[in-house]
């Protein structure tokens, strides 16, 4: 319901009998609870909402921000800080958005070094996996551009250090991170991962070191650098990986595998 400062209902935003089929559908499991729900509110926000919104000053700060997101990204809209990591073709510093302040982490990639170690497909394919990737458990990209030497990608910062760090250094190697944490974790990463797979991405990569954390101590997938793009209904092949993460089936070059077998090891 849509109300007034002094309560009284104005208009049903969604009507009842979509609140009901929404509670039939949560009954029976169904992935579209809130669909009809979105489309009823949307139609509403459309009419007398959108208009007033117009007539705010809100839409004049609406439309400099878009006019902003329209300027060109380049190294200038940036300022950069301290490096957090070092990687195989460059290293990542923390940076923060000229305009709004917002900070991010920066992957360099040396334009050297990706093409002395024929990079260059694996690079892009990092590229169009990220831009095609909106998830809270996957270090998403928000911003990519070149300079003269390096390739950059503008990924979400994650401030809490990855967790091989965490269970070696500040939890200990013999008591490890507790059950109750590392449930909390595993099903974050199992998150990230499932939403990978619904896009047909085997990711091939998944180890501790690749599992970051931000400020609040939620984990995140990195690193989509071998990561793959599965063709419906196709297979891949190929040895790839980190040597004592791999799945049999990577592990094993004779073998095609999918998106659904690639499997984590957890011995």
């Amino acid at each position: 319901y849509l109300k007034q400062e002094g309560g009284e209902a104005v208009t049903d935003v969604v009507v009842p009998t979509v609140v009901d089929d929404a509670s039939s559908l949560l009954e029976g499991g169904s992935k579209d609870i809130f669909g009809e729900c979105v489309r009823c509110v949307k139609s509403f926000l459309a009419g007398a909402p959108f208009a007033e919104f117009e007539r705010s000053m809100y839409f004049h700060r609406y439309l400099q921000w878009k006019w902003l997101e329209a300027q060109p990204v380049t190294q200038h809209t940036f300022r950069m800080y301290r490096v957090l990591g070092k990687g195989g073709f460059g290293e990542v510093c923390a940076c923060q958005v000229r305009a709004t302040g917002k900070m991010y982490a920066c992957k360099k990639l040396e334009k050297k070094r990706i093409k002395k170690r024929k990079g260059e497909a694996m690079v892009l394919i990092e590229k169009q996996i990220l831009q095609r990737i909106n998830s809270r458990f996957v270090v998403n990209l928000a911003y990519a551009y070149e300079t003269k030497d390096a390739l950059c990608l503008v990924l979400t910062i994650m401030n809490g250090g990855d967790l091989k760090f965490h269970i070696y250094n500040m939890c200990g190697a013999d008591t490890g991170l507790g059950l109750e944490r590392a449930r909390f974790y595993a099903a974050q990463v199992a998150c990230g991962l499932e939403h990978l797979h619904k896009m047909g991405i085997v990711y091939r990569d998944c180890k501790p070191e690749n599992i970051l954390l931000d400020d609040a101590g939620h984990v995140r997938i990195s690193d989509l650098g071998l990561a793959v793009d599965v063709p419906e209904g196709g297979t891949v092949r190929g040895r790839v990986g980190t040597v004592g993460y791999m799945a049999p089936e990577v592990l094993y070059t004779d073998t095609h595998y999918t998106h659904s077998q690639a499997r984590l090891r957890t011995d």
